[in-house]
């Protein structure tokens, strides 16, 4: 069995930079990170991204629209859901999208709750929430499998 240190120089010989730098256009004064993947819907190319201000945990789900290689450009006119952490999965045909919902906790005004919730996308303004997961519960997740069964992970 070969060490950690071998293992790692021999990566780090061979290795070759396989990241790429997007450009995620038409945020002003805010942070956009924790993005999706980049997923096409509706005859074009989007990536979801969580947008908020650097001293705040209550982020917004935008959608940026690929213009040019590397280049998204936010999507004006959409729906803003109040989430953070997107992701998206496509089910019977459908794009589902899916944050963390974060709010007040119930006992104590002065902490944060959170949960996934799941919403079914008709279009960048239509959305219809369609799970709301246990409060405390992020990485929910759901898949389409091939034999058309939904699978549920938490």
């Amino acid at each position: 069995m070969k060490q950690i240190q071998i293992l790692l120089k021999e990566y780090r010989e061979t290795a070759t930079a396989n990241g790429t730098k997007i450009h995620l256009n038409g945020v002003v004064d805010k942070d956009v990170y924790n993005i999706t993947a980049p997923f096409k819907w509706l005859g074009k190319e989007f990536i979801a991204g969580r947008v908020e201000s650097r001293d705040s945990e209550l982020a917004e789900v935008h959608f940026f629209e690929k213009t040019a290689e590397d280049n998204y450009q936010i999507v004006e006119n959409t729906t803003v859901l109040a989430l953070q952490d997107p992701f998206v999965t496509f089910v019977q045909g459908e794009l589902i999208l899916g944050g963390v919902e974060v709010f007040e906790k119930e006992t104590d005004s002065t902490k944060l709750d959170w949960r996934t919730n799941l919403y079914r996308a008709k279009s960048l303004t239509q959305f219809e929430k369609i799970l709301t997961g246990p409060i405390g519960m992020k990485d929910l997740r759901i898949k389409e499998l091939a034999d058309g069964r939904i699978l549920v992970l938490t």
